[in-house]
């Protein structure tokens, strides 16, 4: 009786746990957020509820399973990878998480990572980008900043252009920024930024104003191409948490590889 209590609090447990999974990762879809995090997330979601309603018949199958030697094999070599990818998800995440506490402080040097620009308008992470810099160059007056990234096919402006604007009429003097408009991605804003930089004789000690999030990947960039980061955190909105930081693991890993 009570193994088979145990049973239905545990299926009770995954379908919990798999319901909420779906729900924090099919949150960003009415958004337009759409990326492998996302399709992970509601994959993983699926899997969770179907293991919680299959619970018996997977138990059942792992039993008989054991009972062969190549069973048992095959079971502790499943066992080990899972260990494994969730040690490796763990560790990165922490790692993602210790970069965002190397906060700027002196640097004179500050490069805005763009993101995207609804019309002529920033979208939610890259206003909160452009917030982060804007506090930082606001109370550094001897520093400047290079604002960067380019056009995508369904922005009026460029990513730079927008913060360049936002950043202008919120009082901070024009001689005092920088554009990159032709950056596509992360290495491209960084790569582009460290032209400037050089043409420029600045610092390059840099803050990098991103998305919490991103400081750990934007650290390794910069660090691929000579510079030394510091952060200016943007927060991510808790209901993006699951989805942005699900994806930066993997693309922090991916760097790993390049580095």
């Amino acid at each position: 009786m009570a193994r088979k209590m145990m049973k239905i609090v545990i299926s009770v447990l995954l379908i919990g746990a798999g319901v909420l999974v779906l729900y924090l990762f099919r949150l960003q879809v009415p958004r337009h957020i759409i990326n492998f995090a996302t399709v992970l997330g509601l994959a993983g979601g699926i899997a969770l509820i179907a293991a919680g309603l299959f619970l018996p018949f997977i138990l059942k199958g792992i039993g008989a399973l054991w009972q062969l030697k190549i069973g048992k094999v095959i079971l502790s070599l499943c066992l080990a990878l899972v260990l494994a990818a969730g040690a490796a998800f763990a560790g990165t995440l922490g790692v993602i998480v210790k970069a965002q506490k190397n906060v700027a402080k002196e640097q004179t040097t500050v490069i805005i990572l763009g993101c995207q620009v609804r019309g002529s308008t920033p979208s939610l992470m890259l206003g909160r980008r452009i917030d982060a810099a804007y506090n930082y160059l606001a109370d550094h007056p001897e520093a400047v900043a290079i604002c960067s990234g380019g056009q995508g096919a369904d922005e009026d402006i460029s990513e730079a252009r927008c913060i360049y604007d936002i950043l202008t009429q919120k009082g901070i003097a024009p001689e005092r920024l920088y554009l990159e408009e032709t950056s596509t991605n992360t290495d491209e804003n960084i790569g582009n930024s460290l032209k400037i930089i050089r043409a420029n004789a600045l610092s390059e000690q840099v803050a990098v104003a991103t998305s919490d999030f991103h400081q750990k990947r934007a650290a390794m960039i910069c660090a691929r191409n000579g510079l030394t980061a510091a952060a200016l955190n943007a927060d991510t909105p808790g209901y993006l948490v699951p989805v942005y930081y699900t994806r930066e693991v993997f693309a922090v890993m991916r760097e790993s590889v390049k580095n």
